[in-house]
């Protein structure tokens, strides 16, 4: 998992319990950033959010807005796992 400013950290160590999933693959920003953070306000702590995108510059802006308010997440291809555990 990478957090925020994108080093490695003790993301791992919090138990997923919860997985949700948002496909923005269709939509781009401000709409997939806006969309993305309804999920996040009402997902629980120990929520996995599976992000799946297709507009590189909509991914840009949700890494800026994780990064910024410090969220766990790991990004590989066109999926974006974002970590609520210790948040």
């Amino acid at each position: 998992m990478v957090k925020g400013n994108g080093t490695i950290n003790d993301c791992k160590r919090y138990k997923i319990l919860f997985m949700q999933s948002l496909d923005l693959r269709n939509i781009r920003c401000p709409l997939a950033l806006v969309l993305l953070k309804q999920k996040l306000h009402m997902c629980n702590t120990n929520t996995t959010i599976q992000v799946q995108f297709s507009n590189e510059a909509s991914m840009q802006d949700i890494r800026l807005y994780l990064d910024k308010k410090n969220y766990c997440y790991s990004c590989h291809q066109n999926t974006l796992l974002v970590n609520l555990g210790n948040h």
